[in-house]
């Protein structure tokens, strides 16, 4: 039973939608190498520990570097946070170039820029924290019923033991996505940024998304973001 309802969330893409396909994308679902050509970063795919230890690590190759540029959905939040924090003290700008996109952590990424661009074709997505694969599943063990013959369901939230391990994990997502708009606000995006996440619709089927914070994902076009000061500028050419 919880091996099924993990692997509905691990083949879900959650509801940053588009009207454009995304299914050519792949790509940018799997874990990348960053790598650096004339003056910029090229940072693609899963978001995790490997992006950051090419920061960590590449005094050298990352002189020439001035600009960061982003093309991913997103990944672990924790480490967007950390190379958000290394990308601001590097002191690089940041930018989603034509035909990309900068989605979920990603946004904490590209928020840490001391410059940050965006071009007019692309579209930014916000959400907060996912539960990982170990959260997802104790919380399945105590919340979902069912199994290989019957359908699945969620047990009622205000049962205590479910009531109890959703609210540990709620606490753990809502810090971590404060964390990360901290370091987003702390290089000059506006709070109104957040307190417009937190005021979206509420969502009802959270769990298949790993969606703790029940909150609805928001899909920003460049000159949105650009009243949030989440970018400075929009490329038009």
């Amino acid at each position: 039973m919880v091996l099924q309802i993990i692997i509905k969330v691990l083949f879900s893409f959650n509801a940053l939608v588009h009207s454009q396909d995304l299914s050519d994308l792949t790509d940018l679902r799997k874990p990348q190498m960053p790598v650096v050509e004339g003056d910029t970063l090229y940072i693609s795919g899963v978001i995790d520990s490997h992006i950051y230890d090419f920061l960590a690590r590449g005094t050298e190759y990352l002189k020439p570097v001035k600009k960061v540029s982003l093309n991913s959905f997103g990944g672990n939040s924790n480490w967007a946070i950390d190379i958000g924090r290394k990308i601001n003290e590097l002191g690089f700008n940041t930018i989603v170039q034509k035909g990309n996109y900068c989605a979920s952590a990603c946004i904490y990424l590209l928020g840490s820029g001391v410059h940050r661009s965006a071009h007019e074709s692309t579209w930014l997505g916000v959400h907060g924290a996912r539960l990982g694969k170990g959260a997802f599943i104790s919380i399945a063990s105590v919340c979902f019923e069912g199994g290989e013959t019957e359908s699945i369901r969620l047990i009622s939230l205000e049962q205590s033991e479910c009531e109890k391990t959703v609210s540990k994990w709620y606490d753990i997502a809502k810090e971590a996505t404060d964390s990360a708009f901290d370091l987003m606000e702390s290089s000059g995006v506006l709070s109104d940024l957040r307190t417009t996440y937190y005021s979206m619709d509420e969502v009802e089927n959270w769990f298949e998304e790993g969606n703790v914070l029940r909150i609805k994902d928001w899909v920003l076009s460049p000159q949105e973001a650009l009243g949030y000061l989440l970018i400075h500028d929009v490329i038009t050419d």
